[in-house]
């Protein structure tokens, strides 16, 4: 018997059908054409042996030797295949948990902080630094620049922490990014001064630490597409088949 790795279902050319199951793991059906051809040597071994010994008794026993053989491979290949089958259906589900609620929502909402950004700085003082000692902005931005980091920077900055912390088991790295502790402790800083805003304490309007914007955008990018791509091959058509 022969495990034959194909894309298609259909007859070969003595009309013999083929029957067709997932098989996605290459090692896997590596595995199985190594249990195959270990029964073959087995069968062969035993066939030359009798033989020799005694030829006429060897087709009294050499055809259920032969039967056994074969269901013990079917078994095997059943076992590899199943195998195979629950394993690629665990990884693609951690995959789609990775994708939609992890990189997904990460890109999705770093990419609508920075557009808000843009679009806030076009507003008021698109040139140079917002905040600068030796130019300060009005009380007119000031007080903009209050109403936008409580209604819109901040509760997507918060939504962007909350994956980070919540989601961190379905990240591809073994150590938290630098950018995204970055994200945490700049969301923690203003906390506290959103705190002082709500007391009509406006003597601080800013943190030191930066927001990491287009950084987090190219490592969320990046990761969504490693992860996307791998979705990708684990959902092509690969085939293990079988005569049947």
């Amino acid at each position: 018997m022969m495990v034959i790795i194909g894309r298609t279902i259909g007859a070969n050319d003595e009309g013999q059908f083929w029957t067709a199951i997932p098989y996605p793991d290459t090692r896997e059906c590596q595995s199985v054409n190594r249990w195959g051809t270990f029964m073959m040597s087995v069968l062969t071994a035993l066939g030359t042996t009798a033989a020799a010994t005694d030829p006429a008794q060897s087709a009294v026993w050499l055809a259920p030797t032969i039967t056994v053989a074969v269901a013990l491979f079917g078994i095997a290949g059943a076992y590899f295949t199943n195998r195979a089958m629950a394993s690629r259906a665990a990884r693609l589900a951690r995959i789609d948990r990775q994708l939609s609620e992890y990189y997904g929502p990460l890109l999705a909402l770093a990419s609508a902080s920075n557009r808000t950004w843009r679009e806030f700085r076009a507003k008021y003082r698109p040139s140079g630094r917002f905040w600068d000692q030796d130019d300060p902005p009005t009380d007119v931005d000031a007080a903009a620049w209050r109403l936008w980091m409580e209604t819109v920077f901040m509760p997507t900055n918060r939504r962007i922490r909350d994956v980070i912390t919540d989601k961190a088991d379905l990240m591809l790295d073994e150590e938290i990014p630098r950018e995204l502790l970055t994200v945490c402790a700049q969301v923690a800083s203003y906390e506290a001064i959103l705190k002082s805003w709500s007391h009509n304490d406006f003597r601080e309007h800013k943190t030191a630490i930066q927001f990491p914007g287009q950084e987090l955008i190219d490592y969320a990018a990046k990761g969504f597409k490693t992860i996307k791509d791998e979705q990708l091959r684990l959902l092509e058509k690969r085939w293990l088949r079988f005569p049947g």
